[in-house]
């Protein structure tokens, strides 16, 4: 359901085979399982790396809960990822129930936490797509990587229960705009889109840097 890629500042972007995916995705969340939640998320550190958090979900066709490990910052009180699915040309499923319906649950490695998800619009979505850069982690140029893909990727904001549901409703509706990140660079963007889950395993200029995300 997702790529990875190996980025190599002077080459650009490479992308893992699936199966590669598929094992570290499985590899992460039975740690997250049978560690009882200990191990497995983490809180974002700007300049270092971006965080990993459990998110639950209400699955739009089974309306059974489901979850999945994605990466996140922090803006004020809300959580911010991007709907990017490895940089894959599918969308996330997590993405795709949260635009049947946005009320969701995230566990933090400080706790849990009620939300409802909206799509970032206009300069809202400029300034988080710019500030993703600040969490390292989803990959070496993410322009570059976003204009892999056929459809936008959203910027998705997760805020506290019950804080402006009118926007959080209007955001996921949006339709229409550029991707962040295209060829033509960052624009407004609307259109739902993007990702699962991620981990990663990083170095510095001129090594590799991997990076899952599921």
């Amino acid at each position: 359901m997702s790529n990875a890629t190996i980025t190599r500042p002077e080459q650009g972007v490479r992308i893992l085979p699936r199966f590669v995916l598929r094992t570290f995705w499985l590899l992460h969340r039975a740690l997250y399982r049978f560690s009882g939640g200990r191990i497995g998320l983490s809180r974002p550190a700007a300049g270092e790396r971006f965080g990993t958090m459990r998110l639950k979900t209400l699955g739009r066709r089974s309306g059974e809960t489901r979850a999945a490990i994605i990466g996140y910052y922090e803006d004020g009180p809300n959580l911010v990822t991007l709907a990017m699915n490895g940089w894959g040309r599918a969308e996330p499923a997590w993405w795709l129930n949260l635009q049947a319906n946005p009320d969701a649950t995230v566990e933090l490695a400080d706790g849990p936490r009620t939300v409802r998800a909206r799509a970032a619009t206009g300069d809202e979505g400029q300034r988080l797509w710019a500030k993703v850069r600040d969490y390292p982690g989803w990959g070496g140029d993410i322009d570059a990587s976003a204009a892999h893909r056929p459809t936008p990727t959203a910027v998705v904001v997760f805020e506290p229960r019950g804080a402006r549901s009118e926007a959080a409703a209007a955001g996921m509706i949006a339709v229409g705009a550029q991707p962040y990140g295209s060829d033509t660079g960052v624009a407004a963007a609307a259109a739902a889109r993007k990702l699962s889950a991620f981990d990663t395993l990083g170095t510095n200029a001129g090594r590799f840097t991997l990076v899952a995300l599921y």
